[in-house]
């Protein structure tokens, strides 16, 4: 079983055709989608057809009603979900200056309606061997919560270097970390420049008592663990990505559920790099995939080994 705790949003983009005028007035493009880290790993998981108990909290809206109703007919468990009164379903707005980003801007605050007293019912139901998902959109005290005293098989997503520093100190509470390499030398405060200071920041954790690490970057991904460290490369962007913003959530929602079948490592980076890949050519942050399309898929992807 996997239990999946975090954000939900609702992703909203203005799209401009002209450079944008400010104080102005712009016409533009708008499209929106279900998003927030933990959103998107339950859909990747229901797509490998999993059985998920998604922990979230929505506004008592229009937006977060959709985001339930989608999540019902994947068949995920929304019983220990939280619907607020005067709040608003999570939401992130970017506003695309052509092709780039010219502002985003969020407003997350029904998570923080999630806390200790809700979630101490997940003490007597989560299993050692269930699978628990977090990400760090939730605050610092109430991660530090689940990681203390809720059992299951803990992995986290950084996010971002904002967020990352919430798990200062709090890693060695983890099986599995997922970080990127920007976010990898926020939480290390260390340049992590070379292979060299990447591995040996990678050892410190596994010393310190995480199982397992993953950092990525745009063509990379070290995996290690207390038997070896190893890094994956690979050139399989072949084209400009239609949007980035869910392929780290592919990678770790692929990967994890791997090895939570007991795949190898190696097995589970090539399927999570693979999701990945795919992952950006869509709109959307999530692309509707079975697992054997993604392995199919793999096996057009070259991935160099190095130890």
């Amino acid at each position: 079983m996997f239990y999946v705790i975090g954000g939900s949003n609702i992703d909203i983009y203005c799209k401009s055709d002209k450079e944008l005028i400010l104080k102005d007035s712009n016409p533009c493009k708008l499209s929106y989608s279900f998003g927030g880290v933990a959103r998107n790993v339950v859909e990747n998981l229901s797509n490998l057809h999993e059985r998920i108990c998604f922990i979230s909290a929505f506004g008592n809206d229009h937006f977060g009603e959709a985001i339930k109703n989608d999540l019902i007919k994947r068949n995920v468990d929304l019983s220990y979900c939280l619907t607020v009164d005067g709040y608003s379903t999570s939401t992130y707005i970017a506003i695309l200056n052509e092709n780039d980003m010219f502002v985003g801007v969020n407003d997350m605050s029904v998570l923080n309606k999630l806390d200790k007293k809700h979630l101490s019912v997940l003490c007597d139901v989560v299993k050692d061997d269930d699978l628990l998902f977090l990400d760090t959109n939730l605050d610092r005290e109430l991660i530090e919560y689940i990681l203390k005293n809720i059992k299951g098989i803990k992995v986290c997503d950084a996010i971002s270097a904002n967020k990352v520093i919430k798990l200062d100190s709090l890693t060695k509470y983890l099986t599995c970390l997922k970080m990127n390499e920007l976010e990898a030398k926020t939480l290390s405060k260390k340049d992590l420049n070379t292979k060299e200071e990447i591995v040996a920041y990678i050892k410190s954790l596994i010393s310190d008592g995480l199982k397992e690490v993953l950092i990525t970057g745009k063509d990379y991904l070290y995996i290690g663990n207390n038997e070896q460290i190893v890094k994956y490369k690979h050139n399989a962007y072949r084209q400009k990505p239609v949007n980035v913003s869910g392929a780290g959530d592919a990678l770790i929602s692929y990967y994890m559920a791997m090895r939570y079948k007991g795949k190898s490592i190696e097995d589970a980076a090539r399927i999570g790099i693979t999701a990945s890949v795919l992952t950006v050519d869509e709109n959307k942050s999530v692309k509707d995939m079975d697992l054997n399309f993604v392995l199919e898929k793999s096996k057009e992807i070259i991935i160099e080994k190095e130890n």
